[in-house]
């Protein structure tokens, strides 16, 4: 079982607020193998139409990395299939709303396994809709598709590797 040394998070704020901003300053938790890991870096995270790229682990890019650490107690990916892999959102204030447009997660710098969400658009998040996505597993698609996902995962390496 190979150790995850580094969880590595691409989140994508929307730019369209429903009515409001899309941008948020409430708090964002990663859930993968069993725990959940806080997403704020020094940054201004979770900024309208940005990208973010979170690192935890080796060279991680997080506020409190030491709390936020795969290796502490270590995680293997294998347990990434044993347990949800979600992003919770923690509104604040309360009545805030942020709006996510895409995620995906992968370990260790490998491209795969990769897990990702399946919205088609965007999604408002808050305690009037919900405060939880899911992401699942990449699968092997078909040869007619395969191009669109090259491109998709040649796009996030590069915009992680800034």
């Amino acid at each position: 079982m190979p150790p995850i040394e580094t969880l590595r998070l691409y989140v994508k704020t929307g730019d369209v607020g429903f009515p409001v901003g899309a941008d948020t300053d409430g708090h964002v938790y990663l859930g993968v193998c069993g725990r959940e890991f806080r997403i704020n870096t020094p940054e201004d995270d979770f900024e309208l139409g940005a990208g973010d790229t979170i690192r935890f682990g080796k060279d991680d890019n997080v506020e409190n990395g030491w709390l936020n650490d795969p290796r502490q107690p270590q995680l293997f990916v294998e347990q990434a299939d044993q347990f949800p892999v979600y992003l919770r959102y923690d509104p604040h204030p309360r009545d805030d709303d942020w709006v996510l447009e895409h995620a995906y997660v992968t370990f260790n710098d490998d491209s795969f396994p990769m897990y990702e969400t399946l919205l088609r658009g965007t999604l408002q998040m808050g305690h009037r809709s919900t405060l939880f996505v899911h992401l699942v597993k990449h699968e092997d698609t078909p040869a007619s598709s395969s191009k669109d996902l090259m491109r998709r995962v040649a796009r996030f390496i590069r915009s992680t590797d800034r």
